[in-house]
């Protein structure tokens, strides 16, 4: 048991550098305010210190892994948020589903009378399931928060994921189950990005732990919180929005001089490379424009020869563009920011407190986060209104071409679209490269 303590808590010294780690000096600055995991105090880097603090970190949880319980994570869940039931409307999840498996059921403590659709074990027509499936449900285990009462999926049309919720006698957790991709490839990303946007006062998910299936496939667990997904509907939603986005944009701006981050992250399928570059035009073109162009010409060589024709030009002129922002301060930004990717905690007083989530993070120009504003696909549930702009600005004035840059980051985010099978968005990316080059 000391031993596997000390694998995770080593993965979790991994992650925190990775997070904090930038370019330059081998020096980590710790936390001076506002969550703290475990072990992040202000230390300077090198192979003693490292090794000094993961002995720390071992003798602190030592009392938890002699124990006769099943080791915990090095995340212990917290309650974050203490909401009232929100209505969930459409995404309200279907009734729990039993788990179909024998030996499944005294470990995880399901009613064997549930009926419905929730968490269903792969192979559980044939009396049991993989062991991948056993590997999650002991992950749930080790958050030390009871047995597991009952699963129930949560619809998402369109998502690669599976997605469910799963109740415990003391907490409740969404679950987000790829049978495909590893941790590192699929859900690294969104949790660092998770607590990064924490870090820097945005309400959003909490991330308790991930991590891979013995049979391929990751799992990303996070704790469950009821909202409205529908909260963005609303105008004045929008502009409190706009006005908690910039407040996150504008969070420590002496943290960080460079941009990119320190895991890749992905959008739906596309996965992006985050290498840290001390230029904005830079980072842009190099780790965004130009490998989306290529991507697309790989994956729809014929109906993109004429947006490849345009590819090269198109960079320059973006870099050109984008330098003469002149200084530009890296903000830890969403990434995906729009309508669909934003909800709201209903408070008491009836003010709606907004929620992000799916973000795919990076230090990067705070305008990058404004590119759903106007967005040309108007039957789409996307786009940010007048309000949300309104009230992003009262927080951080608009800074003059604006209108120019966002043409760039919309067409950005219209190339992440077709690079996720959206092969339709192919002509408007085509219009919109022939629009930056006038």
């Amino acid at each position: 048991q000391c031993r596997a303590g000390c694998r995770e808590l080593a993965e979790e010294l991994h992650l925190q550098q990775a997070l904090l780690w930038e370019p330059g000096p081998r020096k980590c600055v710790g936390r001076d305010s506002g969550e703290r995991m475990p072990g992040q105090e202000r230390w300077t880097g090198g192979r003693w210190g490292r090794g000094l603090l993961v002995v720390a970190l071992v003798l602190q949880q030592l009392p938890f892994l002699l124990s006769s319980q099943p080791s915990g994570t090095a995340f212990a869940p917290h309650a974050r948020f203490s909401v009232s039931q929100s209505n969930m409307r459409s995404f309200t999840p279907r009734p729990a589903r039993k788990l179909y498996t024998t030996g499944l059921q005294s470990l995880s403590g399901v009613d064997d009378s549930s009926s419905g659709d929730g968490f269903r074990m792969r192979g559980a027509n044939s009396g049991g399931g993989t062991v991948g499936d056993l590997s999650l449900l002991g992950a749930v285990r080790k958050l030390r928060v009871g047995d597991l009462k009952t699963t129930c999926e949560v619809p998402f049309p369109g998502y690669t994921n599976e997605n469910y919720k799963f109740v415990c006698e003391k907490d409740s957790f969404f679950v987000k189950l790829n049978r495909n991709l590893l941790a590192k490839d699929m859900f690294e990303g969104e949790a660092m990005s998770l607590r990064a946007m924490r870090f820097a006062g945005m309400q959003c998910p909490l991330p308790v732990t991930y991590g891979d299936l013995p049979d391929g496939g990751s799992y990303l667990i996070m704790q469950w919180v009821d909202f409205d997904p529908f909260a963005m509907t609303d105008k004045k939603a929008q502009k409190q929005l706009g006005r908690t986005i910039a407040a996150m944009h504008a969070h420590q701006p002496e943290r960080h001089q460079f941009f990119g981050f320190g895991v890749p992250t992905r959008v739906g399928s596309l996965q992006m490379n985050n290498n840290f570059a001390a230029s904005w035009a830079d980072f842009f073109v190099e780790q965004r424009l130009r490998p989306h162009l290529t991507a697309i010409n790989e994956y729809f060589p014929e109906k993109s020869v004429d947006l490849a024709r345009l590819a090269d030009d198109v960079c320059c002129k973006t870099h050109e563009v984008l330098d003469r922002l002149g200084d530009v301060r890296p903000s830890i930004l969403h990434g995906n920011l729009c309508t669909g990717n934003a909800g709201g905690l209903q408070r008491a007083d009836d003010v709606v407190t907004p929620f992000v989530f799916d973000p795919t993070s990076f230090y990067g120009h705070s305008e990058f986060d404004l590119a759903y504003h106007e967005w040309p696909v108007k039957d789409s549930f996307n786009g940010l209104s007048d309000s949300f702009l309104k009230g992003y600005h009262e927080v951080l004035p608009r800074a003059n071409g604006h209108e120019e840059r966002e043409e760039i980051y919309q067409f950005l985010h219209i190339l992440e679209h077709i690079c996720s099978g959206g092969e339709t968005y192919i002509p408007l990316a085509y219009q919109y490269a022939r629009s930056i080059l006038s």
